[in-house]
């Protein structure tokens, strides 16, 4: 399992997924597979050619041709009522809504019920904006375009909070069950029903998804510093 990137490594309690298109028990250049380090899970590359093509680091996606990644349903990505938290390393580059019906820009979605309040997603809502959606946006925050961020949601006894470089910038009360029969993508959707929607023009580095247990505020910071030399 080679997810201690940096000093000190990440936080390994109840990680459950993880993925660095830098690393080649994860991603190799071209290949339309992508890997979870820690329970091996496949993920599929969409798109035309190449697919997703990592550029320093990073899943660069153009929102044209590089369509995202899909991972198939697992247990993994429904957090019931529990802790959790999901960790990304991501960069919008612009802000459009796209697909059959369309939806705005995901970054990560675990969103393939169509029963509301059971599924989750991140999503770039305006061009200056990302949320948390789960029946309606929670936690709110700001964000520019073209500048990559480090952005953590994590549920600790019924309290959604989020941080963005290792800063807490958001917090209110969420008790939904995430009880949704689901997959997760990477830069679109997967609702069912749906073609190419919610597609990110933009990039995404290492996602981290924890289940069972959320992040304290000094695990956030651990988990920030263990990468953020790679992106200075």
């Amino acid at each position: 399992m080679a997810t201690n990137y940096g000093t000190p490594p990440i936080v390994q309690e109840g990680l459950v997924f993880a993925l660095d298109p830098a690393n080649k028990k994860s991603y190799t250049s071209g290949s339309a597979t992508v890997t979870d380090q820690i329970g091996g899970k496949t993920g599929t590359v969409q798109g035309s050619g190449l697919g997703v093509v990592p550029l320093n680091g990073l899943w660069d996606m153009d929102e044209s041709s590089d369509t995202g990644i899909i991972f198939a349903e697992n247990a993994d990505f429904n957090f019931g009522t529990g802790d959790f938290a999901v960790d990304v390393w991501f960069r919008a580059d612009a802000y459009s809504a796209t697909g059959s019906p369309t939806q705005g820009t995901r970054i990560l979605a675990a969103d393939k019920d169509t029963a509301t309040g059971i599924d989750w997603l991140l999503y770039h809502n305006s061009s200056t904006s990302l949320a948390w959606y789960t029946a309606g946006q929670k936690n709110a925050i700001a964000i520019e375009q073209g500048v990559l961020y480090h952005v953590i949601y994590t549920r600790i006894s019924g309290t959604l909070k989020t941080y963005r470089n290792g800063i807490e910038v958001a917090s209110t009360s969420f008790t939904n069950n995430l009880s949704g029969t689901t997959g997760l993508a990477i830069g679109r959707s997967i609702r069912t029903g749906y073609t190419n929607a919610g597609v990110l023009d933009g990039a995404v580095s290492a996602v981290k998804i924890y289940k069972g247990k959320g992040l304290t505020a000094s695990e956030v910071t651990q988990n920030y510093n263990a990468l953020k030399s790679r992106f200075e």
